[in-house]
């Protein structure tokens, strides 16, 4: 397939999805402000737009802040309205993309959705949902976007991609949910440990071909994931609610670690001190750190509303 020449060329091709708002956005920004072409992928036309519209007014100066320190050039951002749970929609984009894109350089797989309450009464299309968007979207991604990924790193060559930013490959967004599952979320929990688990297998794939993986365990971020979750009961949203307000992680910090991990070229990025420590503990005494979860989650469940 023929490829357009490009001119002025930007540092790098990314997709992010999920881009529209929280640590997606914050991740377009950082990418973006290092000279990067970035199409920004979310099931919200409007935000993803939106994020879009707000790149295009980003300072290039903002390059020197960012954790992608390539020369600044100028790279046009890309709105993209994506389902990622539609493998057919994936292919679209993909082809939509290599008519205007002569490379692409890294797929983040950021786009997640959350549901809390007890797995039984929890409906079955919320717990399909969970699962269709945080585990099987970065799955159909991943495929849809491998070999393009490939085509490029071969032309690269020995050339490691753009100099400063995050290895060519993929960046799988999860959460230390998938190391600590805490009762009432099931379906998501186990969405974000099959994504722990697919990147470590995508790793061993790809890494032949001259590709990085890196998957992204981040603490609590105050995004709109918590307040537009879906909850079966009071107790648990409240519970939630008092997670996010303990978050000491910003959707820039959480950019800002993925991307230095991925430049790294490091598989696991554990983001947050809480983050830390509870994998640390996890890792050294698994069934006491489940039981102390669990207790606490049920604390923070049956505490009173303030």
């Amino acid at each position: 397939m023929s490829r357009p020449i490009a001119t002025n060329e930007p540092a790098g091709y990314a997709i992010v999805t999920g881009g529209g708002s929280g640590i997606g956005r914050a991740l377009c920004e950082r990418l973006a402000g290092g000279g990067w072409a970035v199409a920004v992928a979310d099931i919200d036309s409007e935000a993803a737009q939106a994020t879009a519209d707000s790149l295009r007014r980003l300072p290039n100066a903002q390059a020197a802040a960012a954790p992608v320190t390539a020369t600044p050039v100028a790279a046009t951002p890309v709105a993209v309205a994506l389902d990622v749970g539609d493998p057919v929609q994936w292919r679209r984009l993909i082809a939509n993309l290599q008519a205007r894109w002569p490379r692409l350089d890294l797929l983040i797989n950021n786009a997640g959705v959350l549901a809390g309450g007890p797995l039984a009464d929890c409906p079955a299309e919320s717990l399909q949902r969970v699962v269709r968007t945080n585990l099987l979207g970065a799955m159909y991604g991943a495929r849809a976007a491998a070999a393009w990924l490939m085509e490029s790193s071969a032309a690269r060559g020995a050339n490691p991609g753009p100099a400063g930013g995050p290895r060519p490959g993929v960046i799988n967004v999860a959460s230390i949910f998938a190391a600590v599952a805490p009762p009432n979320f099931a379906a998501y929990s186990a969405s974000k440990a099959g994504l722990v688990a697919f990147s470590e297998s995508l790793r061993g794939e790809l890494a032949p071909n001259g590709l990085n993986v890196t998957v992204g365990l981040p603490g609590a971020v105050d995004t709109g994931l918590y307040r537009h979750a879906e909850f079966a009961h009071a107790g648990i949203a409240r519970a939630a609610a008092r997670f996010v307000e303990r978050a000491e992680l910003t959707p820039q910090a959480v950019a800002d670690g993925l991307l230095r991990a991925a430049g790294r070229g490091e598989l696991y990025a554990v983001l947050g001190r809480r983050a830390r420590w509870y994998a640390r503990l996890k890792r050294w005494l698994p069934a006491a750190t489940a039981r102390r979860v669990a207790a606490q989650a049920r604390r923070e469940i049956d505490a009173p509303e303030a």
